[in-house]
């Protein structure tokens, strides 16, 4: 059976473009343009993409109110107004991923395959093939760290904060104890 995503966004080129990818990658899609709209089609998605700034109820707190109504279903917040802050707070509100505009459609299918794949896994569903549009990966391309950490993008930004302050913190410690030694 197909998997059904809403796409929620206000900008109606950008909906119409994720909803044909989407399609042709073989999902079913249903489409929203603002917060209240979605919450209308939210019980029969399987999945959710939505943008951070909408009309009326930004994406963060439609996430909340979509956490209550279909609590399995992953959502992935998308922005072009990202920021670490922005990311953190919509990944404890439950955000499944956070895409930063412009991003590629390759990319949209692997965040929507692994979001799958993950809720899959939880309530025991077979996983569904996603048809790629993307070329195949010639040998001498690395595979991105979050591909062999198994790690989203988000959360590979945030362990990268973490070490950075942890690192600092480290040096700090470092200079007072050279310090004291004089």
């Amino acid at each position: 059976m197909k998997k059904r995503i809403l796409v929620v966004d206000d900008e109606e080129k950008l909906r119409r473009v994720i909803e044909l990818h989407l399609l042709s990658a073989g999902f079913d899609v249903d489409k929203a343009r603002s917060a209240e709209d979605a919450l209308k089609l939210v019980d029969r998605a399987d999945m959710v993409i939505t943008d951070l700034r909408l009309p009326s109820m930004d994406g963060l707190q439609l996430l909340s109110l979509i956490r209550r109504q279909n609590a399995h279903a992953p959502v992935v917040v998308m922005t072009a107004f990202g920021t670490v802050e922005n990311a953190v707070e919509a990944m404890k509100s439950g955000a499944t991923d956070f895409l930063l505009k412009p991003f590629s459609l390759d990319h949209l299918t692997a965040v929507v395959q692994k979001a799958l794949e993950v809720r899959n896994s939880r309530h025991g569903e077979a996983a569904q093939p996603i048809a790629s549009t993307a070329p195949p990966l010639e040998v001498y391309k690395p595979a991105p760290a979050s591909t062999i950490l198994g790690l989203t993008r988000v959360q590979l930004i945030v362990a990268g904060v973490v070490f950075v302050t942890a690192f600092a913190a480290f040096l700090s410690i470092m200079i007072v104890l050279s310090r004291a030694g004089k």
